[in-house]
């Protein structure tokens, strides 16, 4: 006798196989790279990071900024520019730690050694303090030089546009910190290609994780993503599905693939799946496997039928 095919036994399979992968130590979940460059500094070409990213977005979509650049306004004066008239610049802060033993600031090296903070916090020779200072976008600076625009190899003729239409998605191109789908407008966006520091595939496999999000809005799949922020395993498993599903989507459309951007997928999905308790990890992971399946299943079948409109 034939026996029957399980789907959830083979799902079950292939997480184990995966999470026997992922715990290979050549895995760095630190070297993770999201391919373009969000808010940065263009005097010192250093990302902003944290919550001031978050600020940063809300001073984008507040004023329709389309420059991806914050300078502060010594930044600007020193670079002989002019802050043009009524700007309105941001505030930002950042946290310092002070070491009152040797009556300086810890260094990189410090912050990253356990051991040493350990230690200093038992004799109560540390001090934090945030410090505060405001950026103008770039859009507010007369003078500054205009973002060149990135030579981008177009290596795949897919248009994004009309598969995430054919789920009936909107896409977005703006200058932002990161990709992201919308659940409140129900809309994908995306970097502009002038803020790449990767490949086109790259860019396409961002496009396609945020699609497999898009599924799970209530009119589709309905994954319940209005407690995506409230629940971290289901914000957690949420990730899981949409990188898998931009892996079988990457595939589908004939994306190339390379080592190095597969293993930017692994080195995510293992970021996100070490916040899982290991006792779930299996059960989750099938469970997003499963998903990312119907996910990429119900995007295949909707873009055949628009293609053969």
């Amino acid at each position: 006798m034939t026996e029957k095919f399980d789907n959830k036994k083979e799902y079950k399979n292939i997480a184990e196989r995966l999470i026997n992968r992922l715990e290979n130590d050549d895995i760095n979940v630190n070297e993770w790279n999201k391919g373009f460059i969000g808010f940065h500094n263009p005097t010192t070409n250093k990302e902003y990071t944290g919550k001031n990213t978050i600020v940063l977005m809300l001073s984008q979509m507040f004023s329709n900024y389309s420059d991806n650049r914050y300078l502060t306004f010594n930044q600007i004066k020193k670079l002989g520019l002019k802050l043009k008239k009524g700007s309105k610049g941001t505030c930002l802060n950042y946290v310092n730690t002070y070491r009152k033993d040797l009556k300086r600031n810890l260094t990189l090296e410090e912050i990253n050694d356990i051991d040493l903070i350990s230690e200093l916090e038992s004799k109560g020779l540390l001090q934090s303090y945030k410090k505060y200072f405001t950026v103008f976008n770039g859009d507010d600076v007369e003078g500054l030089e205009e973002i060149k625009d990135i030579k981008v190899e177009i290596t795949n003729d897919i248009d994004i546009n009309t598969i995430a239409n054919s789920i009936g998605v909107s896409v977005k191109n703006q200058a932002i910190n990161t990709a992201h789908y919308n659940l409140d407008d129900d809309c994908i966006y995306l970097p502009k290609l002038s803020q790449l520091t990767s490949s086109y595939e790259h860019y396409l496999k961002t496009f396609f994780h945020e699609l497999t999000h898009a599924t799970g809005h209530k009119s589709r799949l309905d994954r319940n993503l209005g407690n995506y922020g409230l629940d971290s395993d289901l914000h957690s498993t949420e990730e899981l599905i949409a990188e898998l599903g931009s892996i079988i989507l990457a595939k589908y459309f004939n994306v190339n693939v390379d080592e190095k951007l597969y293993n930017n997928s692994l080195i995510y999905i293992k970021g996100w799946l070490s916040l899982i308790e290991d006792d779930k990890k299996v059960e989750m992971m099938a469970a997003a496997i499963e998903q990312a399946i119907q996910a990429a299943t119900l995007i295949i079948s909707k873009s055949k039928i628009k293609k053969a409109a």
